[in-house]
Order: C-alpha cells, then structure tokens, then sequence
C-alpha cells in the first residue's frame, strides 16, 4: 500500500481538467467572465486584453490546487482549461 503515492505523481492534464469541469460547468465559468469583465473594464467600455479570462483561469487552478494539490505544469494545465472553456479563449 505504501507504493501506491508514486505512482499517483503522474500528472493527467485531461484528468485534471476533467475534475475541474465536473465542479465548474460552462454557465458558471461564464459568470465568471462577466464578473471579471465588469471589474477590468475602464469607464469607456474597454473591456481589455484577456486580463478577465486570465484571472478566470487562475482561479480555476487555484480551486484545483486547494481541492487536490500543487500543480507542477501550470501552463499546459492554463492551455488545456482555455481549450476546454470556449468563453475563456481570447480572440
């Protein structure tokens, strides 16, 4: 049983992106984003370069990392969740 933790080490970005969408659904992500916007947006309805979408995004890490642990590869997990959220991408 001890062994069992080193073989847990292995980093899945699906699986890891999975459990994030299984407590996160789309319309909640989106809610997000608006929020996000409203506060990024200067008195001229500039809604800004992404910096909304970043924030989303790092916090759905930050969730992941507080539910299940540190993420090593935090970029691919970002790029993976952006893939998975169509309203996180940044046109």
């Amino acid at each position: 049983m001890r062994y069992i933790g080193k073989y847990e080490s292995f980093f899945d970005v699906d699986a890891v992106v999975a459990k994030i969408a299984r407590f996160w659904k789309d319309n909640q992500v989106d809610e997000l984003i608006k929020a996000e916007k409203i506060e990024w947006s200067d008195n001229y309805g500039n809604l800004g370069n992404g910096e909304a979408e970043d924030h989303v995004v790092s916090v759905l890490v930050s969730w992941y990392e507080s539910k299940y642990g540190r993420v090593e590869d935090k970029d691919s997990l970002k790029n993976a969740i952006r893939q998975h959220y169509k309203s996180l991408s940044v046109e």
